[in-house]
């Protein structure tokens, strides 16, 4: 949010807030830190999701391998 400073500043009669502009600033170092984490979040649940698969696959073919009569 932005303050616009008026031109007189000295002046006790001039008003002392002109406009608010409410937005945000695409440059800003914090909206680089929020999108650095959710990109290593999203590629962790990636490879979370790929390991916990192969495991997965792994342990119910090592079960098929011990069942009697097949």
């Amino acid at each position: 949010m932005k303050l616009a400073a008026p031109e007189n500043s000295g002046d006790k009669q001039s008003p002392g807030l002109l406009a608010v502009r409410s937005g945000s600033n695409p440059n800003s170092s914090s909206l680089g830190v929020n999108v650095t984490w959710l990109l290593l979040g999203g590629a962790l649940a990636g490879v979370l999701a790929l390991v916990g698969g192969t495991l997965a696959r792994w342990v119910l073919s090592r079960r098929h391998e011990h069942e009697p009569g097949e």
